[in-house]
């Protein structure tokens, strides 16, 4: 996993999830690794969480940025709808 500056905390949750992401399947291994670079966008918030352990505010920023893809191909699926709608 990639050493990011002023995420020390974050670094060490990252690295203790070390032995989860190895025994992924290669292609889980991918997917894991695109979020949890992902949550590098959330780390000041979860610094910030002044938890001694961020296993908490970590999952939720995870939550949070599957909310965000949800919302997102939510908004492109009804634009989809509208399209096809107009066309129709």
């Amino acid at each position: 996993m990639v050493d990011k500056p002023d995420g020390h905390l974050l670094q060490e949750e990252i690295e203790s999830w070390r032995p989860f992401a190895n025994s992924l399947r290669s292609e889980e291994r991918v997917i894991f690794k695109a979020l949890i670079e992902k949550c590098w966008r959330y780390s000041k918030a979860i610094e910030s969480s002044k938890k001694r352990y961020i296993t908490e505010p970590f999952f939720l920023t995870v939550l949070l940025i599957q909310q965000r893809t949800i919302e997102w191909l939510q908004s492109q699926l009804d634009e989809l709808r509208r399209e096809v709608d107009k066309n129709g």
